[in-house]
């Protein structure tokens, strides 16, 4: 269709990678289930035998089961497409076989080479027992030098090192189980292979197996996606699935959509609208989830009210079920308890626990601003762990740290932590320096954020620091009149340019000569890029008002007068929590997405007033002086 317009490229928050066009990953695990096998005298549904170890998909567009091309659609007001217009494809377990090779990037047949190998062996010895698992780990550790023995060695070396990563414990435990769960895997993959009437194994003719057609099994299959009316840009939707030629009987749909890297769920917007990514950076313990855990509070309780309500934007964010990443942070499914999630401690009044890379990674949350008859803009706020930049020895925590540092490298805006409290180990700008040395030679806008300010300033004022300015009372928005007189919030210039000139006081008071170390770097990879850019760098006083919060232990949320200590902690935090919006609603004005004010007299009228708004810009808020 010549009226599509090209996906944006996007990054997954989940790896880091980036990732051109709209590619998506579904999962087969709904088209797989409409196979059953007999497996040791049992009727087995092939998706939910298989998946116990790994899951099989493909790539938007791309093969199905061996077959290249498949019809696409777009998905009209929920009509199915008619069964006649879909692509027919007849598969047995070769094609789910090959349709794995394909997705780990393997040589044709290496896995089913493994298969046949296992075959032999059972005929002399059945089962899948110890001498097996020893002599495939051999193959493994190059210790069978016969030549006989060099074909399989070739390919459980690719399948080992394509697999691992994909399977159950493929990136946890230790070298024992997973290989455990990769032995696993192949003996699922024989089983399945062996129960299938369609696939003979023989040696005849030079052979490894024969395929008799007339017990294929047929699907009617085809790509989904819709046209986003905002963007004009494709998101693919689902994969779709008859068994009925007829069409007479339900249907069956693939719509988990996830990253074509990591096969992490993503959310469907990636691709459809512009992405801005904001790497959180900080040392272990400044504050980081918290002031996620603030901010995604913010979001939902004030947004809409007082002068934000007039924002010419709104700012959403999409359902858990629909983002990996939010599920994560909200502590939902997979065994997850709510209760230790960054959310659920900081509207129940307790401290949000360190994030533990040796079972998550850090979130990224994903934010959408959709401004007035304009195209939306994806925002993401990615918290980098502390640990990334340090030295662990843990699998899962080094994984961690790959991904952190390739979601550097595709950062657009830079938010770093700097905690305020004396009890918090201080980061230096020479740490700043070794993440910076992450990303590409290009320049971002960058926010110094001074975490747990309420530290700095017991009592919310900058008087220590020689400013008049209340901290609680400062906001970052402020009503004005625009064009015909309606009221619209825009971004308060002036006494945000008086704001961060104190914070940027306060932050040379905490580690000196921060500031203009920064502005050096970030100067310094502008005068590598062709044509220059203006450097832009600003300071906000933060806090998530979690002073008199407590760590939680055992059942603590005990009702007292029909509220909760935990509750009342919670409101109190709300009173005296500032700045949280104020370095988001920067970056936004920074990208044209929110328009610039002065103090409460509104958008400034005449070309002087004009003039002296974008040098105060300019001086306070783009390029502060160096020490």
């Amino acid at each position: 269709m010549a009226d599509v317009r090209a996906a944006y490229p996007y990054v997954c928050p989940e790896c880091g990678q980036r990732v051109d066009g709209n590619e998506r990953y579904f999962p087969f695990h709904p088209l797989l289930a409409c196979m059953y096998l007999k497996v040791d005298a049992r009727q087995v549904n092939v998706g939910e035998y298989l998946q116990q170890s790994f899951e099989v998909g493909g790539i938007f567009g791309g093969p199905v089961l061996g077959v290249e091309e498949i019809k696409s659609f777009v998905w009209q007001s929920g009509e199915a497409p008619p069964v006649k217009e879909l692509t027919k494809i007849g598969y047995c377990m070769l094609n789910v076989v090959r349709m794995i090779e394909m997705q780990l990037h393997l040589p044709e047949d290496s896995l089913m080479l493994l298969i046949r190998y296992m075959v032999k062996h059972d005929e002399k010895r059945p089962g899948f027992d110890r001498d097996l698992k020893t002599l495939m780990r051999e193959l493994v550790q190059g210790r069978k030098t016969d030549e006989t023995y060099v074909p399989y060695l070739k390919a459980v070396k690719w399948v080992l090192a394509a697999a691992i990563p994909f399977l159950k414990q493929g990136t946890l435990g230790n070298r024992e189980e997973r290989g455990t769960a990769f032995f696993a895997f192949l003996d699922t993959l024989k089983q399945l292979c062996v129960a299938d009437p369609a696939i003979e194994f023989s040696e005849a003719n030079g052979t490894l197996f024969e395929v008799h057609k007339t017990h294929l099994r047929e699907l009617y299959v085809g790509w989904i996606y819709t046209i986003s009316p905002l963007s004009g840009r494709k998101s693919p939707e689902k994969l779709y699935i008859c068994t009925d030629p007829a069409g007479k009987h339900g249907a069956r749909e693939c719509t988990k959509s996830c990253c074509p890297h990591c096969h992490a769920r993503l959310s469907k917007v990636y691709g459809v609208y512009r992405q801005v990514t904001i790497g959180l950076l900080g040392g272990q313990s400044i504050g980081k989830t918290t002031y996620l855990a603030a901010f995604t509070d913010f979001v939902d309780t004030e947004i809409s009210s007082g002068s934000y309500r007039r924002l010419p934007f709104t700012l959403s964010y999409e359902r858990p079920e629909e983002d990996g990443q939010w599920r994560r942070f909200l502590g939902i499914g997979e065994n997850r308890d709510p209760i230790s999630s960054p959310k659920w401690a900081y509207r129940h009044g307790f401290r949000v626990k360190k994030t533990d890379l040796e079972k998550d990674s850090a979130a990224s949350l994903t934010f959408v601003v959709t401004p007035k008859d304009k195209e939306p803009v994806i925002y993401v706020l990615a918290d980098v762990a502390g640990e990334a930049f340090g030295n662990r020895a843990h699998v899962s925590a080094a994984a961690a740290a790959a991904s952190s540092k390739s979601l550097l490298k595709h950062c657009d805006a830079l938010f770093m932590g700097l905690s305020c409290d004396p009890g918090d180990l201080r980061v230096e700008a020479a740490r700043y320096k070794e993440w910076m040395t992450d990303f590409p030679d290009r320049v971002i806008p960058a926010a110094l954020l001074l975490t747990k300010a309420e530290t700095a300033f017991p009592d919310g004022k900058c008087v220590e620091y020689g400013g008049a300015v209340n901290l609680r009372r400062v906001q970052p928005v402020v009503e004005a009149d625009a064009a015909g007189g309606i009221r619209q919030a825009v971004y308060n210039l002036e006494a945000m340019s008086s704001l961060c000139r104190v914070a940027g006081e306060c932050a040379e008071a905490i580690a000196p000569g921060i500031l203009a170390n920064l502005t050096a770097m970030m100067r310094e990879k502008e005068a590598r890029q062709a044509g220059g850019a203006d450097v832009c760098l600003a300071v906000f006083p933060v806090s998530a008002g979690t002073a008199e919060y407590c760590d939680y232990e055992g059942n603590q949320v005990q009702e007292d007068e029909g509220e909760t200590e935990g509750k009342k902690r919670y409101e109190k935090a709300k009173e005296q929590r500032f700045g949280i919006a104020a370095p988001f609603l920067w970056l936004l004005a920074l990208d044209g997405l929110l328009p610039c004010g002065r103090g409460q007299g509104g958008l400034p009228a005449g070309e002087n007033a004009q003039s002296r708004l974008a040098k105060l810009w300019e001086k306070e808020l783009r390029c502060p002086q160096e020490a």
